[in-house]
């Protein structure tokens, strides 16, 4: 008798971003169905870093890596292409007469509409689309429309990573509050930092910015700040993560990286730069984080850092 196959697809994240997240609901995925197939696509990067967060687990995956367009193409009918050519390659090539589950990783506002399409036409598949940062994209006055808004395939359901975030939509959009579901913001039992390996800085105050920086982030404002302490020789600031493409190197000049400032932080080095810190600081922008279940905030709890 065949089994029935789990298929994960990333569509959008091209390196360790949402790593950590990805690798707690494979480890869930796998707890549920034990001995039930279980396929990962994305990234080769990413599957990377989700195999090393996943450790010894990660061996009942099966890894397809795929080419995606660049994390911060801005929308336009170019990308449009590339995004339904992405699904069409995972339904015609990936998902299969097995499948019985189907799990979209992370979302944009260009993917939601031709992977919807592409569910249409795959009626017996339960699916889940978890959304990150897209909810307040889709949240802003001119964008309710058709990728989320319009009726989606009856066998699929969106899950949000928080109980404020659920609540929030489903008070404005009634019509879908009964296909909205809370994850509570997964995390494995390896993320959790080793307070040993890194000691805290005794002789300086660190600022340190945690993640991937980007402009919706605040990471322009944290800069700012270094350039206006940069004659305190007792502080210092730090970028534990890398720059997005939508940000300048220029931007370093008062802002300390251990690494390359495009190069991806491996977890355990990431870890240890968070347990140097004095302090987190995460200047996001409420427009684009009052839908979005941070996991800065989250790395900033888990190591006891004031924020």
């Amino acid at each position: 008798m065949r089994q029935a196959t789990t298929v994960a697809v990333e569509p959008t994240c091209v390196d360790a971003e949402h790593g950590p997240v990805n690798a707690a609901i494979l480890a869930t995925t796998l707890q549920a169905f034990p001995q039930q197939p279980l396929i990962m696509a994305g990234a080769g990067a990413h599957l990377t870093a989700v195999r090393e967060i996943l450790g010894p687990a990660g061996a009942g995956v099966e890894w397809r890596e795929m080419d995606l367009p660049p994390r911060h193409m801005p929308p336009s009918r170019e990308r449009r292409k590339l995004e339904a050519r992405l699904w069409q390659g995972v339904f015609s090539n990936i998902v299969n007469g097995d499948t019985r589950r189907f799990l979209s990783l992370s979302s944009s506002e260009s993917n939601l509409l031709p992977m919807k399409f592409r569910l249409w036409t795959r009626p017996s598949i339960a699916a889940v689309s978890v959304l990150h940062s897209v909810v307040g994209n889709l949240m802003a006055s001119r964008q309710r429309k058709l990728e989320w808004w319009a009726i989606p395939p009856p066998h699929l359901r969106w899950v949000v990573l928080s109980r404020h975030i659920q609540q929030r939509v489903a008070a404005l959009f009634p019509a879908i509050a009964s296909r909205l579901c809370v994850l509570p913001h997964p995390l494995l039992p390896q993320a959790q930092p080793d307070p040993e390996s890194a000691p805290v800085d005794t002789e300086r105050v660190v600022f340190t910015f945690p993640g991937v920086a980007t402009p919706e982030k605040g990471f322009a404002d944290f800069c700012r700040l270094a350039e206006s302490a940069a004659g305190i020789r007792s502080a210092k600031f730090v970028l534990a993560g890398r720059l997005s493409e939508a940000v300048p190197d220029n931007l370093l000049r008062f802002v300390e990286m251990p690494h390359s400032p495009k190069e991806r932080m491996d977890r355990p080095s990431y870890q240890a730069a968070l347990q140097r810190a004095t302090y987190l600081v995460c200047p996001f922008r409420r427009d684009a984080y009052e839908f979005t279940a941070s996991g800065s905030i989250l790395d900033a709890l888990i190591h006891q850092k004031p924020l």
